[in-house]
């Protein structure tokens, strides 16, 4: 019985009969089930993201506490003041080194900014002097055109005004026939006047466009001296290994190096100190810098034309020391050859442009 009663509805809503208030409230209440439904899907997959989130933090509080525990084990060992000290003196000086770097690619940039802005300026006054001549000569021509077609005009008027007589009915219709043809060619060329006048007064109005970014040019001058500096400096602080152990320092924790006895530890300390000094007081080297730059230029490649930070086997390399150790001690010494780019030294890829 129920069965047929809902058959017989579905046929009466075929047909087109209004639905019953007691059919628009179950739609409305399987509409209101397909949101209740999609909205409980939404707040699933946000709980399982939070979830994922927290086991992340978890994580990285962990791996946080077993550092601090590790760190503060390692400090608590007297033996371990002096190593510790060389290496946040070490992690100084990558930092020191680091923001020299960053600085001079600021000043560059900004430099490269302005010599641009103004090459920019520069063209586009000479392009829109160049169109502004090619208009006003256009423009000259044109009025030239349209006076001579209002002494023709005058003319034909006063001819047509002379010729009253009867016998002069043909030659009239042939002189209005001109007249109009005349007046429907300076009609036309005071048109395309205006036209180019309007466009002489925008070129005259035309505001230079912003400065968006360097070229591929401009960025390759100054990667090129920025890679320059990281090699100088490099050059300055590598004589005593110092450059590689401060790189070595940069990405490990302290309870994880060891440089030796207290003596050695204190030798250590008494070569950063004047690193750090000329690190800090004094300026840079332009006149070396200027030629490491220039010789760079001549011998980077890069892979494309879009390109602005060059193939690093075309920069060459920096021949610095290293301190090898054996055991817990830091003892002999050997050379090395290191290319800033590929070992990103003073974390010379974070400054480059790109």
């Amino acid at each position: 019985m129920m069965l047929n009663k809902r058959f017989n509805g579905f046929l009466e809503r075929i047909k087109g009969t209004p639905r019953s208030a007691e059919d628009e409230r179950l739609l409305q209440l399987f509409r209101n089930r397909v949101e209740l439904k999609k909205e409980f899907s939404s707040l699933q997959e946000n709980n399982v993201s939070l979830l994922r989130q927290l086991r992340k933090q978890d994580s990285a509080q962990m791996q946080s506490q077993e550092r601090l525990q590790k760190l503060e084990a390692f400090l608590g060992d007297p033996d371990n003041g002096m190593t510790a000290l060389v290496f946040y003196q070490l992690r100084s000086l990558w930092s020191q080194a680091s923001r020299r770097l960053a600085e001079l690619s600021i000043e560059l940039t900004e430099q490269q900014q302005e010599r641009e802005r103004k090459l920019q300026q520069i063209e586009f006054d000479q392009n829109r002097q160049r169109r502004i001549g090619k208009l006003d000569g256009t423009i000259i021509e044109m009025r030239s055109r349209m006076d001579s077609l209002e002494a023709r005009g005058q003319l034909l008027q006063r001819q047509l005004q002379g010729m009253r007589w009867f016998w002069h009915r043909r030659k009239r219709n042939e002189l209005r026939t001109e007249l109009a043809q005349l007046t429907l060619e300076q009609s036309q060329v005071g048109v395309e006047l205006l036209a180019l006048e309007e466009q002489r007064d925008a070129l005259v109005s035309a505001v230079i466009p912003e400065f968006t970014e360097l070229t591929v040019e401009g960025k390759r001058l100054v990667n090129t001296a920025t890679l320059s500096f990281a090699q100088q400096l490099l050059d300055r602080l590598g004589h005593d290994g110092l450059a590689i152990m401060a790189k070595d320092a940069s990405s490990r924790q302290v309870y994880e190096v060891q440089y030796g006895s207290s003596q050695e530890c204190q030798l250590l300390l008494d070569g950063l100190q004047p690193a750090m000094k000329m690190l800090r007081e004094s300026p840079r080297d332009l006149r070396d810098l200027k030629q490491l730059t220039q010789r760079l230029r001549s011998n980077a490649f890069y892979r494309s034309d879009h390109e602005t930070v060059p193939v690093p086997e075309s920069i060459g390399t920096v021949a610095v020391q290293s301190r090898m150790s054996s055991g817990d001690a830091v003892q002999s010494r050997m050379t090395e050859e290191v290319n800033v780019l590929l070992d990103d030294y003073w974390d010379l890829y974070s400054v480059l442009l790109h």
